[in-house]
């Protein structure tokens, strides 16, 4: 079940593995269900040995899940990024002296006026 968890490529898939391990009605839960019927020494090594294995398997699946996450933030952030080296032509910002702007009011004017400046 390990490879099965390695070799997942996605949040989803991943997800399908740990229902089917942790589930209601997965692996680790018929298999405490088994507990019934055995007794004693053989109910308490079995206990122990399922206890350590569904430990295993949550640090497993967590790491693998933290992985997927990472990657999956790391892809976002290479579509989301901007190149700030690139050189932005159009000045959106500022505006004209306002003596400049009537001096070209002014040439506008007499320019109409089929004088030259």
């Amino acid at each position: 079940m390990e490879q099965s968890i390695d070799a997942c490529a996605d949040l989803v898939e991943l997800e399908k593995i740990r229902v089917a391990l942790f589930g209601k009605k997965g692996y680790f839960a018929a298999q405490f269900n088994e507990l019934k019927n055995l007794e004693g020494e053989a109910k308490k090594e079995f206990a122990q040995t399922l206890n350590t294995n569904k430990e295993n398997f949550l640090v497993c699946l967590e790491r693998k899940k933290l992985i997927l996450e990472s990657s999956l933030i790391e892809e976002e952030m290479k579509k989301d990024r901007v190149d700030v080296s690139l050189f932005n032509s159009e000045s959106t910002a500022g505006a004209l002296h306002p003596v400049m702007e009537t001096m070209d009011q002014i040439i506008e004017y007499f320019v109409g006026m089929n004088f030259s400046i």
